[in-house]
Formats: C-alpha cells, sequence, structure tokens
C-alpha cells in the first residue's frame, strides 16, 4: 500500500526504520499464536486515529495513521463491494 522511512537519532544511536504497509482482507478464522501475542483488537481507522492522542503508539505508528487519515482511497480499495 505505502511505506515510510524514519530516520531515529537519540543516546548516541542512529536507527534507520522502513516500514512497509500492506492491506488486505481475511473472513477469519484468525488464528493467533497465544506465545507470540499478548492480545489482538481489531479497530476502525477512527479508532486508530483516536490512539494519535496517547502515549500507547510509537512515532512512526502515528505517521502511518496520520498517512491512512489523509488518503482515505488507500483503505477503500480494501472495501468489499456494496
Amino acid at each position: 500500500m505505502f511505506s515510510k522511512r524514519k530516520r531515529w537519532e537519540g543516546d548516541g544511536k542512529i536507527d534507520n526504520e522502513v516500514i512497509k504497509v500492506f492491506g488486505g482482507r481475511h473472513n477469519g478464522p484468525f488464528n493467533i499464536d497465544k506465545s507470540e501475542v499478548d492480545f489482538v483488537k481489531f479497530l476502525s481507522l477512527q479508532e486508530a486515529i483516536h490512539l494519535i492522542k496517547t502515549d500507547k503508539v510509537t512515532p512512526l505508528t502515528i505517521e502511518i495513521l496520520k498517512e491512512l487519515k489523509k488518503n482515505p482511497t488507500i483503505l477503500k480499495r480494501l472495501s468489499y463491494p456494496s
């Protein structure tokens, strides 16, 4: 769908990140490996964007959510036909 590139500097460290965001559709069931994941929660875009106001997401996640908010057609491409 899109990618984000970010360079982080601090504490004497430099970190270059490239995050690629992919999308898809799946009618389930979702088989989550409970030994690898504490929990899974599905959110609407508006619920996810609300997380920007909290300290519960990383700065790069905030950038990704803002990109999705700015370009709603990205998510519309994943919608089922009416």
